[in-house]
């Protein structure tokens, strides 16, 4: 590659560009040669392409949370709340809280939402685009990492290829959610970057190395940003440079330190190489620590809190149970890695039970990771001063250190294994396997790079079409974890939006057997069995549900509605105000209480429960509704027309609004307003019989009074 450097340099002398610039778009290979921008434009259609099935699909599951119901994305929402906010809209400072600080990410839905609207076609295709520029960028800094050579650009490509086409990334890609692991991959990619031109050029003036050095920290931090993982690109770059780029001046001082040349060991330390080292570690440390109080200060001083169904493993009351259970949670993300053939959107709940015994079969599986990882550490320390050494080192980095987060080690984690969070892991591996088929004759290399790219890629082919719906999704979930409670949950959730009650009720039962606590699913059945009019099982779902989980707003109110249609109105009122007390600002829960009291015929009291309802949520059309309609019965109708009026400020698409606004003006006489409200809901609603009936009998009036 040095030719092609010389010539670099030459061709921009004639164009008498400044040669400082010129010498640092050099180093970086921000001046490629044909070859670099072959393959980088080969990484990148390849990622794309093979990605581009994920444009036929929508906004599912955590995508709808995340978007559709997270108030943040709306431009109605000051931009501000984007900094105070979690990833799903919550405020950090609520107790219930994620945690999850990615405002760049919000930003980029916000911004998408702005220009483009609620449409999947965009969002999907910004991600397919970001996984092809971070699977370039990985490319780069594997050429950047590792010394010039044709035969380590070779592995550096082979490994950027795999990468693009590995099915694990299916999720990042896919899901829309999954854009936090992308731009997080893409600006670690360039902390990195920036970090190795820095590392490399001792000989490059403090203005310059210090200039990299702030923008690598600064890369760092929008990485973080966008995923809480982003902050190891600063531990990536500090052990890279140690380990790799001055291997050989912290091999000398450790000689000297054995051998306790004390004199020799200042002399070393004095030299301008060991000072830079030194320099940068403490520089990268310090914007570590600075990232971490930040974050830390951020989440308001305290850690998430999750539930032991999230990560059962990290909830097991012995040391040894949960050191067991994590080293076969990672055995089996090492060969979801290696072999991507076991899949699922979730793998919580029952899909993985705790190691609990010394004689569990599964610690033979932990046993081959520890082998495989010890022998992989001793090749390391053999080959230290050769290029396979390092070329191992990058790819046991790139494997091990953006994985940390996510280790349970420093601190629980709110899932078992996720696919998302293994989108720069799969580096190291892809690195790994690339440098294996090196030491293939040059008959066997291609076909093996050839048949391997071929797997990976229609395993991400069929993946990727799993992702496309939420029922095809659910469905290969069970097919990997049948015995996850939240897998037979989900598949409940989207028969009953579909219209299937009999499959739905089903799987909540099959849920709610695979895990006796699941709340939610016995919520959920609850509504169902009471849409079937089984409503004493329906009140005994519900009251489990709340010993449960005694601040269960949602199941308070279900069962609130259940007691009112079995008649228990006093137990059904104390069920409302409960939910109301745990949840102030709860729309649905006063309408429903207003309902209860219009019932009871408290009308008061209904009256002002639907007046806080449209007070919380002046979009609430049934709460409106009844209280326009109580009011026209009651015989106040000049109080019912101007709720009316100010109801269709809000709504003025909602029929049922414009139905009570025409019922009251024909109460007052005012028929031919009466008739244009009545023809104004027909057009909103034209197959509601109601609507044409009683426009018919004003327009008798109307005849009549005209007459």
């Amino acid at each position: 590659m040095g030719w092609e450097r010389v010539l670099i340099r030459h061709r921009f002398k004639k164009l008498k560009c400044d040669k400082r610039i010129v010498e640092i778009m050099v180093d970086l290979d921000c001046i490629p040669s044909r070859d670099v921008l072959r393959n980088c434009l080969i990484i990148f259609t390849v990622a794309t392409l093979l990605r581009s099935g994920s444009l036929l699909g929508g906004f599912i599951f955590d995508d709808t949370e995340a978007i559709i119901n997270n108030k943040d994305v709306y431009a109605e929402r000051p931009w501000t709340n984007l900094l105070f906010n979690d990833f799903w809209g919550t405020p950090l400072s609520n107790p219930l809280s994620h945690k999850s600080y990615r405002p760049l990410v919000i930003l980029s839905y916000r911004l998408d939402v702005l220009f483009s609207g609620f449409n999947a076609l965009v969002f999907h295709a910004e991600n397919v685009l970001l996984h092809g520029v971070a699977c370039t960028l990985f490319y780069i800094v594997l050429r950047s990492a590792l010394p010039y050579n044709i035969s380590l650009d070779r592995i550096s490509f082979t490994a950027g290829l795999l990468f693009s086409v590995h099915p694990v990334h299916t999720e990042a890609v896919s899901a829309l959610v999954g854009r936090a692991d992308l731009l997080c991959a893409i600006f670690f990619n360039l902390s990195c970057l920036c970090y190795f031109y820095c590392a490399r050029n001792n000989s490059s003036s403090l203005y310059t190395q210090s200039l990299f050095l702030i923008l690598s920290i600064a890369f760092c931090c929008l990485s973080v940003l966008c995923k809480e993982q982003g902050i190891m690109a600063l531990i990536f770059c500090s052990l890279h440079d140690i380990l790799c780029t001055s291997q050989s001046i912290l091999h000398r001082l450790l000689v000297l330190l054995k051998s306790f040349q004390f004199s020799s060991l200042c002399t070393e330390l004095g030299k301008i190489q060991v000072k830079c080292l030194l320099w940068r570690q403490i520089f990268l440390y310090l914007g570590a620590v600075f990232l971490l109080l930040g974050r830390f200060w951020l989440m308001g001083s305290s850690l998430p809190e999750f539930k032991d169904v999230d990560n059962p493993g990290s909830f097991e009351p012995f040391l040894s149970s949960r050191f067991l259970s994590y080293n076969y949670v990672y055995a089996i993300n090492l060969w979801m890695l290696f072999a991507p053939d076991w899949l699922c959107f979730d793998w919580s709940m029952g899909c993985i039970p705790p190691v609990r015994s010394p004689s569990d079969s599964r610690l033979i599986v932990v046993l081959i990771l520890w082998v495989f990882i010890s022998l992989w550490i001793r090749k390391i320390l053999q080959w230290v001063k050769v290029t396979d050494g390092k070329i191992l080192t990058i790819s046991f980095l790139f494997l091990c250190v953006p994985f940390l987060p996510a280790s349970n080690i420093f601190f629980r984690v709110g899932f078992v294994i996720a696919e998302r969070v293994l989108y720069l892991s799969v580096g190291g591996i892809c690195l790994l396997v690339a440098y294996s088929f090196q030491h293939l004759s040059s008959k066997v290399y291609p076909f093996a790079v050839t048949v391997t790219v071929l797997l990976y890629s229609s395993k991400s082919v069929v993946r990727t079409l799993e992702w496309k719906e939420e029922i095809s999704l659910f469905s290969s979930g069970l097919k990997v974890c049948p015995k996850n409670a939240k897998v037979h949950y989900n598949i409940a959730k989207v028969a009953a939006e579909a219209g299937n009650v009999t499959l739905a009720i089903e799987e909540y039962q099959e849920a709610i057997r695979l895990n006796p606590r699941y709340d939610q699913a016995m919520n959920n059945l609850a509504n169902l069995l009471r849409d079937q009019n089984s409503l004493d099982d329906a009140e005994l779902l519900l009251e489990k549900a709340i010993s449960i989980r005694p601040s269960f707003t949602a199941a308070w109110m279900n069962l609130g509605i259940v007691r009112a249609s079995l008649k228990k109105y006093h137990d059904a009122e104390k069920a409302y105000l409960k939910a109301l007390m745990l949840r102030k600002r709860y729309p649905d829960c006063y309408y429903n209480l207003g309902n209860l009291y219009l019932e009871t015929k408290q009308l008061d009291k209904a009256y002002a429960a639907y007046l806080n309802a449209t007070s919380l949520r002046p979009t609430h059309a049934l709460a409106w509704s009844n209280l326009i309609a109580m009011l026209d019965n009651e015989g106040n109708v000049s109080k019912a027309m101007m709720l009316s009026k100010k109801a269709l400020k809000y709504i003025p698409g909602e029929p049922s609004l414009h139905f009570t606004m025409a019922n009251a003006l024909g109460k007052t006489g005012r028929y031919q307003e009466s008739e244009d409200h009545f023809l104004e809901a027909i057009r909103l609603m034209p197959d509601n019989p109601v609507y044409y009936a009683n426009l018919g009998k004003t327009n008798q009036k109307k005849k009549v009074h005209n007459w």
